[in-house]
């Protein structure tokens, strides 16, 4: 008997039976081959008991049929499957938010039933750079964040595990940042005589740092008179 007939790749494979009295003349056989005992692959017995036991089983060397002969009489054959497990997604994946203002931070998350290999961020069908993402593997759960979200990262995000699975798309639509003013543009006075001051003072929503001050619709220039200021 065999714990089961399919295994993961990395799997223990425990065969067993029970003669009617002890035997010491025991082949233990993969596709009638005789098994030889290396550091994976054991055999023991108890009395009439036996037992081989293969551990982290690889698809190439321990997928077959197995047998034991003793004294020329040889079991029934069971045959073993190992095949490579191909992760699944017990959680999807999920944003913190689908939609953002460039500069925002995302956070994707996701969870697999077993731990990966390697995993990688795409968008659109295409790698985020590694040094744009933050990944986090812990276990079988993944975590990505990208900080400060950037126009051209609008679209659909997928995770790729182990270069193969790819989970169901999330789509992202980051919106551009526009300033607001919460309180327009004033000043002192309007009327001035010559050698007065003039100051013009006004109120974002969010600190910006592309400000141009602008008269008649051309930029200002700061000089020796002229200054620009932010609070």
């Amino acid at each position: 008997t065999i714990n089961k007939k399919q295994f993961d790749i990395g799997e223990t494979l425990n065969f067993e039976c029970t003669l009617n009295k002890p035997f010491t003349e025991v082949v233990w056989l993969k596709d009638g081959q005789p098994i030889e005992q290396d550091e994976r692959i054991s055999f023991s017995t108890d009395g009439p008991k036996l037992k081989l036991t293969i551990k982290d089983a690889q698809p190439t060397d321990h997928t077959g049929t197995y047998s034991v002969q003793v004294k020329n009489v040889e079991s029934d054959k069971v045959p073993v499957t190992v095949t490579k497990k191909v992760p699944k997604f017990v959680k999807d994946l999920k944003a913190n938010k689908t939609t953002l203002t460039e500069g925002e931070q995302l956070v994707l998350e996701c969870e697999l039933d077993t731990t990966p290999t390697t995993v990688q961020l795409q968008i659109n069908g295409e790698k985020v750079p590694d040094d744009r993402v933050k990944t986090e593997v812990k276990d079988k759960k993944i975590k990505f964040t990208l900080d400060n979200i950037k126009l051209d990262e609008s679209g659909d995000h997928t995770v790729k595990v182990n270069d193969e699975v790819e989970s169901k798309p999330v789509a992202i639509k980051v919106n551009a940042d526009i300033p607001k003013f919460v309180k327009n543009l004033t000043i002192n006075k309007k009327q001035f005589d010559i050698g007065e001051t003039l100051n013009f003072e006004c109120t974002l929503n969010k600190p910006f740092t592309e400000v141009v001050w602008l008269k008649d619709g051309q930029p200002i220039e700061q000089d020796e008179r002229i200054s620009f200021s932010t609070d």
